[in-house]
């Protein structure tokens, strides 16, 4: 399972990347450096790639340690996008010219929150599948 977790989120970052870098480059090609645009997707695809080598934690009958696991996952996410936001906008020297950058990191957060919640009901499908269909393993 973490196998394919891997794969399709290294595939997802790429799509994204892509469509992402194409869309920078059409409508506003010097807002933000490339440097910049790339570091975005590569945090969040390490994150995630973090919360997917964890995800035994959420594969599991005690229903608790798995909202535990999801509450947990979600609140780091959030704390260390907002460090990473303030460290990039240290590297760019705090001006407010630099609003491109939050779009973007915005823009390819919500893409993770899609590729987050797909691989959270994936997973539980499989649990599901593992402990058998009562809702009372889950």
């Amino acid at each position: 399972m973490k196998k394919r977790l891997f794969l399709v989120l290294i595939l997802f970052t790429l799509f994204v990347c892509t469509v992402g870098w194409y869309l920078v480059e059409k409508f506003a090609p010097s807002a933000i450096s490339k440097w910049n645009f790339l570091a975005i997707p590569i945090f969040l695809a390490v994150y995630q790639a973090g919360v997917i080598g964890c995800i035994h934690r959420f594969v599991t009958t005690d229903s608790a340690q798995a909202n535990n696991f999801m509450i947990i996952s979600k609140v780091l996410k959030v704390l260390l996008s907002f460090v990473f936001i303030l460290f990039n906008y240290w590297l760019m020297g705090l001006n407010v010219m630099n609003t491109p950058f939050l779009i973007a990191f915005i823009l390819f957060y919500m893409a993770f929150i899609f590729f987050d919640s797909w691989a959270l009901s994936y997973c539980n499908r499989e649990a599901k599948r593992k402990f058998g269909e009562n809702d009372e393993n889950i």
